[in-house]
């Protein structure tokens, strides 16, 4: 994990975060958010299920596939599987209308909170 390796100096995040005493920064390092629960700032989850979620990034406008690997199935089966999947979500219009209406509610509340 990218936290616990050291920079040229030899100090890792960690150790940084705990030098600086920034406690909040120290937690979040120490126990990171769940993707699936809380999604990154400026993302949607649009779709899941057990193995794959599907985001919107709004900024870019890119719907983005994450597949958890499972090593029991065939990879190249799975791959297939899960292109297909994405295949199938961007041919469906009423998804991409939903994803859309998303996309226009989040900008909506940005622009509420830059009138804050």
């Amino acid at each position: 994990m990218a936290i616990s390796l050291p920079n040229e100096e030899g100090v890792t995040p960690l150790q940084l975060a705990q030098a600086a005493g920034n406690s909040e920064l120290l937690e979040l390092l120490t126990h990171p958010p769940n993707p699936l629960a809380t999604p990154p700032a400026g993302l949607s989850q649009v779709w899941a299920d057990r193995s794959r979620l599907l985001r919107f990034c709004h900024d870019t406008g890119n719907l983005t596939l994450t597949v958890r690997q499972n090593l029991r199935w065939s990879s190249e089966q799975s791959r297939h599987s899960d292109i297909l999947l994405l295949r199938d979500r961007l041919r469906d219009e009423e998804f991409i209308r939903e994803v859309i209406t998303k996309d226009d509610d989040a900008d909506d509340d940005a622009d509420d909170d830059d009138d804050n």
